[in-house]
């Protein structure tokens, strides 16, 4: 008699260690990398149909490749290698690129003193006497205008 109940007793400590480490697993398991079903269903799975749930999210639910440690960490090797197609996304793909219109380019931003290392303080200077004698006919125009209300303007 005490041949049968210790194996189930060993038996059902294994299962409840199995269950545990499943649960802990798939909570601390990156939601991109569970493979089948959303990690959320594979938490009530695991949860709720202890033994079937728990070997099921070690086939099937667990991310490929991943090491022996809670959590799913995928081992270096796997992750980086670039000769497997199925790591890859579609964004990596030439068809991805084909489909994708080319980005605007940047708006040209004003210039500024730190943009125009190539210009010299002089014809800065130059280009300010320039804007100041523009503003300046500007606006003895609108001086002008506003006297002789009179005639129209062009």
């Amino acid at each position: 008699m005490l041949g049968v109940v210790v194996p189930i007793g060993l038996g059902g400590a294994v299962l409840f260690f199995l269950w545990i480490y499943c649960v802990v697993d798939v909570v601390v398991t990156d939601s991109m990398l569970v493979r089948n079903l959303p990690k959320l269903t594979w938490l009530f799975l695991v949860v709720f149909v202890p033994t079937v749930g728990s070997i099921v999210w070690l086939v099937a639910g667990r991310p490929e490749g991943a090491s022996l440690a809670v959590g799913g960490q995928q081992r270096a090797s796997y992750a980086n290698n670039p000769y497997r197609s199925d790591v890859r996304g579609f964004e990596d793909s030439p068809q991805w690129k084909a489909t994708t219109k080319p980005s605007a380019p940047a708006p040209i931003a004003a210039s500024t003193e730190s943009s125009d290392i190539t210009e010299s303080a002089a014809v800065r200077e130059r280009r300010l006497l320039e804007w100041e004698a523009e503003l300046k006919k500007r606006e003895e125009a609108l001086e002008e205008a506003a006297e002789d209300p009179g005639e129209p303007e062009n």
